[in-house]
């Protein structure tokens, strides 16, 4: 029971004749209307969390965009990376084709010939060879050895 009085007496509020300014945060004044210093406060630290958050997400949009690793720097990298994939893929195409070539000349004596008359110039005896100018010119015939 004691206990319970002592707990009631400190829940009450200060008698009236004890007269004081100090009240909780928030609380009105006593004509009713908002404290304008709490007011005011409260006011400014919307405003800096509100400048905070906003400088925070701006850096970080800036970062993400143009900084290291950023979405600029992907998209370019994945456009090189297309370019350079692009260019294996021909390279391995023309070793393909090389290779197939190769492997014609070993087996085929035709193909071989074919080479030889083709790139060397070589004719058999007897054997007469027209060359024709590139300018769609004259016809001569080729010197025999």
């Amino acid at each position: 029971m004691f206990w319970r009085r002592i707990r009631e007496r400190a829940l009450e509020p200060p008698p009236a004749e004890y007269p004081t300014d100090a009240r909780r945060a928030g609380e009105r004044l006593a004509d009713g209307a908002p404290d304008p210093e709490a007011e005011g406060r409260a006011r400014f630290r919307r405003r800096v969390v509100g400048l905070v958050v906003s400088a925070v997400f701006v850096a970080g949009s800036v970062q993400a965009l143009f900084g290291d690793q950023g979405y600029l720097d992907v998209v370019r990298l994945r456009q090189e990376q297309q370019q350079l994939t692009d260019e294996l893929v021909e390279r391995r195409q023309y070793v393909e084709r090389l290779r197939a070539e190769v492997e014609g000349l070993r087996d085929d004596p035709a193909s071989l010939e074919r080479i030889a008359r083709e790139r060397l110039g070589y004719i058999r005896p007897g054997e007469v060879t027209f060359l024709f100018d590139s300018e769609g010119g004259g016809l001569t015939e080729a010197p025999r050895n």
